[in-house]
């Protein structure tokens, strides 16, 4: 079991037994990967980085998917318990007790001690989330303001939890809220400020989802989420939207072999998009340091050189004190 204050002390002299550095496991966790796809140990073949591995070796490690599983117990030759990892599943079943209903008052025509129906609804106004059910006047569903804002605050909040715990459990609630998202966007009823509203947070719903994704090691699906935030960001004028996507997918293209270039032309386009929203020094200075570690993949190290003042001039441009935080893009 991992340490709080040291980490997964089991995974890492497990690591260090085997004289490998973080990097180096990577690469064999990878090819170990598609060994076992090709000889169909494995159904699919999973894919690894060195930010999700940090977090295995971290406190509070999280429980790795069923394919990464049998990928780490081949390579180290231990099970998951001796790689201390606590499944979630073996703590036990939970025991609920049965609450007795007390009403304060009871409703007229209800004997004591018995609910009263509360199949209708408490007010004459609907929830306005199931506003547009039961509907019989033709009315449709009216999409309002106090939704979208709803909306709104909680694509921030999902950010602000993964700036403070990580994402890699965030991405099932994220993708519900999309889902959401989108069935007001084909079947409700609203104006055009409204529409734009709905696509950009829909466009930030969507971003999040593929960073999470990323997070959790679920590399494909992140990358079929990132076309589609890039399109609502097209979509709505959005060039914050754009180039912190754009951030994203060049961080990602990083840590998948071959795709340094990649890298590169993701990080270019951010920059470009940066300027047309005048971000902050610290936003530009990340997006060169994608740029970077881009050249650094495809072993242009005169390049690298040579981006390197650019990031430092960057950062140099922003108050240390109270210069503009990272919230726009992620780490």
């Amino acid at each position: 079991m991992a340490d709080p204050k040291q980490g997964n002390i089991a995974l890492r002299r497990a690591r260090t037994a085997l004289q490998r550095t973080q990097e180096q496991i990577v690469e064999d966790l990878a090819q170990e990967a598609e060994r076992m796809h090709a000889a169909g140990e494995i159904d699919k073949r999973p894919s690894f980085s060195v930010r999700q591995y940090g977090k295995w070796e971290g406190a509070s490690p999280p429980w790795p998917h069923p394919v990464a599983r049998k990928v780490l117990e081949a390579v180290f030759g231990q099970s998951m318990a001796q790689l201390g990892f606590t499944s979630p599943y073996e703590t036990g079943p939970t025991v609920h007790e049965t609450v007795p209903f007390l009403a304060s008052t009871d409703a007229p025509g209800t004997p004591p001690g018995v609910a009263p129906d509360v199949s209708a609804p408490l007010s004459d106004q609907p929830l306005p989330w199931l506003s547009y059910l039961g509907r019989s006047n033709g009315s449709g569903w009216r999409i309002g303001e106090a939704e979208v804002e709803l909306l709104r605050n909680a694509a921030d909040d999902m950010d602000a939890i993964d700036q403070r715990s990580g994402g890699d459990r965030l991405w099932r609630p994220t993708r519900a809220q999309l889902l959401w998202v989108h069935q007001m966007i084909d079947r409700g009823i609203y104006n055009e400020a409204l529409e734009r509203e709905l696509h950009a947070i829909c466009g930030k719903f969507t971003a999040s989802l593929g960073w999470f994704c990323y997070d959790a090691g679920l590399q494909a699906e992140a990358r079929y989420y990132f076309p589609e935030a890039l399109n609502s960001a097209n979509f709505t004028g959005d060039d914050s939207l754009a180039s912190r996507t754009l951030s994203i997918m060049a961080r990602q293209a990083v840590d998948i072999p071959n795709k340094g270039r990649e890298a590169i032309r993701c990080a270019r386009l951010g920059l470009f998009r940066a300027k047309d929203w005048s971000a902050p020094p610290r936003v530009m200075a990340l997006l060169a340091i994608r740029e970077a570690q881009g050249h650094a993949r495809v072993g242009g190290r005169l390049r690298l050189l040579s981006k390197h003042p650019k990031c430092v001039a960057a950062l140099g441009e922003g108050d240390r004190r109270k210069g503009p935080r990272l919230d726009h893009l992620p780490q």
